[in-house]
């Protein structure tokens, strides 16, 4: 089974787990309500939602994720040429990935992210008319061979 589908949101890195004292006691918590990663993993839920006919599966996935990240104005041009190029800035590649892998997991495609046996991850700057989005390629089943 293989699907591949976009997600019409801006990309947002999963942010680390703070901690705290309270009371002597350390209290861990995650992003505040109005974190922009809640609307973007509700975004990538609503779409394998949508696209992910098979409900969750209890297989081996693979997994290849494009972000594609907003374009900075600095690099908006009317005359000149604007492809695509590679974005080495902030959110780190991990952080974009990790919020994809927990939006998708549960009952959505995969029980648990840990399922995911091979990922392919990958970050541009979006070209000059494109919006910024997130493409996602799911394969499961029977993944062939263990190259890296």
């Amino acid at each position: 089974m293989r699907v591949i589908f976009p997600v019409l949101h801006a990309p947002v890195g999963q942010p680390r787990p703070r901690v705290t004292t309270i009371g002597g006691h350390a209290r861990m918590y995650e992003a505040p309500k109005g974190h922009a990663i809640h609307a973007f993993k509700r975004a990538v839920t609503a779409a394998g939602y949508e696209h992910w006919k098979h409900g969750p599966q209890d297989l081996p996935f693979a997994v290849r994720i494009l972000f594609v990240m907003p374009r900075p104005k600095a690099k908006v041009w009317k005359t000149k040429p604007m492809p695509r190029y590679m974005h080495t800035g902030r959110p780190d590649l991990d952080n974009l990935a990790k919020g994809v892998l927990d939006a998708l997991q549960g009952d959505v495609i995969w029980k648990e992210d840990s399922q995911v046996v091979r990922l392919s991850l990958a970050k541009v700057v979006a070209s000059g008319a494109e919006p910024p989005h997130v493409l996602i390629d799911v394969e499961c089943g029977d993944i062939e061979g263990s190259e890296v």
